[in-house]
């Protein structure tokens, strides 16, 4: 993979997009190293691939009551949130 990838997973709530996501994303880590970065607006949660997030191979950045366009844009730039809510803009050096 290339050092700049996206994958867009669409689907219903339940059938089973986060759990290939934690699948995959275990894939590029294994063979790369680097981690896998989730921008979600699933209502599902992400309680499927809770210990991928405990261990730092998935970082989920969830919408959060953003409006949907904002958030898109954000997203599509790079930008997470911090403790506080603040969108910023992060750089991973793998």
């Amino acid at each position: 993979m290339s050092d700049k990838t996206t994958i867009l997973l669409y689907g219903r709530t339940n059938s089973g997009k986060t759990g290939q996501i934690g699948v995959l994303a275990e894939d590029i880590f294994r063979r790369t190293g680097k981690r896998t970065r989730l921008y979600t607006a699933d209502k599902g949660g992400t309680k499927t691939i809770e210990p991928y997030i405990k261990l730092g191979i998935i970082e989920p950045v969830e919408i959060l009551g953003t409006d949907p366009w904002i958030f898109l844009n954000k997203a599509a730039l790079g930008f997470v949130r911090d403790a506080a809510g603040k969108w910023s803009r992060v750089i991973w050096l793998e």
